[in-house]
């Protein structure tokens, strides 16, 4: 046996299911968005956006239980059609999606998406993001993970909000609760 998914007994499969938590397309512009989410029955979150700013520096932030505390690590990897590089922030006071702003100029979007797992209160947060940046025709790709180290609750807030600027109205979030 060489120990294939398909090998093991049904019964010992990992089943999990995605329930839509928040679903949301911006309706006009708006300096942040908060979803409530059921941190205690999903200790995993999956979500996915498709943020517009008409900024020059427009990338989305991520904050969880509105911690305003310097209790974010991560690191971000970045490639575009010139550059890669890495970037490594500790203590911050919300996880990035991006270490710099791709090309120049204005109406810019950024589709992301992600997972956020905190398994129990005693734990700490780990994220781990996907995100495309456009700006100027420019696109630059990044991945970033990171954690949070507030180990004092579940996750119950999942608030989003742009390094600049507002989110343009069109902006679409959506988070998912993975039940397993």
């Amino acid at each position: 046996m060489l120990g294939l998914i398909s090998e093991v007994p049904i019964s010992n499969k990992l089943t999990s299911q995605l329930i839509v938590l928040a679903d949301s397309t911006l309706s006009a512009a708006a300096s942040t968005i908060t979803f409530d989410v059921e941190g205690v029955r999903y200790p995993m979150l999956w979500f996915k956006a498709y943020t517009f700013q008409d900024t020059s520096s427009g990338r989305a932030y991520i904050r969880l239980n509105a911690d305003t505390g310097s209790n974010y690590n991560f690191t971000i990897s970045r490639w575009d059609n010139t550059t890669s590089g890495t970037s490594r922030s500790t203590s911050q006071t919300f996880m990035d999606t991006a270490y710099d702003n791709a090309g120049t100029g204005s109406d810019e979007g950024q589709a992301l998406d992600g997972i956020i797992a905190k398994p129990a209160a005693a734990s700490r947060g780990t994220m781990y993001l996907r995100s495309t940046l456009f700006k100027g025709g420019e696109p630059a790709i990044y991945r970033s993970s990171g954690e949070w180290t507030n180990t004092a609750n579940h996750i119950t807030k999942v608030t989003f909000y742009p390094s600049a600027g507002n989110f343009d109205a069109g902006s679409y979030f959506q988070i998912y609760g993975v039940e397993v």
